[in-house]
């Protein structure tokens, strides 16, 4: 078996610091106005954030909290996820996304992704809840990654979707439902 070649420049799977100086002046901007004005939590950057990213994702609303384990988490306790319950999910994902569906007091099913895309794999899902039955599987997290929608069955299109990595990207109708 031949070596794989290693490159010799480093490439970084991101560069913070690029994109900081990419918007340093704005970036520094909001932080002189958040210091000058006080207002540190929730106040009217938050608000108008809300009303911006509702706007963008054409929406009624949008609730800033504070991560995005706390948005999967009041979420799914809207949803009426709760103990007994089985919460669908990727098994590429976040430890957010999995600590957030046993916060919310239900069980973790991983699903394996699509090699493809990274995202849930649609034909295993639909697998899995065919095994696991609907009674106790009550939810899916479809993550979505990297700029891309997980591709979701239409019978299986889950109210909770972690769009962290995709704000913009909206769920796709699969051919693969059931």
């Amino acid at each position: 078996m031949k070596p794989i070649p290693v490159p010799h420049e480093r490439i970084l799977p991101a560069d913070p610091r690029a994109c900081f100086l990419a918007h340093r002046e704005e970036i520094e901007t909001a932080i002189e106005e958040a210091l000058a004005a006080g207002s540190y939590v929730l106040g009217p950057a938050v608000a108008a954030f809300e009303a911006e990213l509702a706007a963008f994702l054409g929406v009624g609303g949008a609730v800033g909290v504070a991560s995005g384990t706390d948005a999967l988490v009041l979420a799914l306790r809207a949803a009426g996820i709760g103990p007994g319950d089985q919460v669908y999910t990727v098994s590429h994902t976040a430890v957010a996304t999995v600590a957030a569906i046993e916060l919310a007091g239900a069980t973790p099913v991983l699903v394996d992704i699509d090699p493809g895309t990274f995202t849930i794999d649609s034909a295993r899902l639909d697998t899995a809840v065919r095994t696991h039955g609907t009674s106790a599987g009550r939810a899916v997290i479809a993550v979505h990654l990297y700029g891309r929608p997980a591709d979701m069955p239409e019978s299986l299109m889950s109210d909770v979707m972690d769009a962290v990595q995709a704000a913009a990207a909206f769920s796709k109708i699969s051919t693969n439902s059931r």
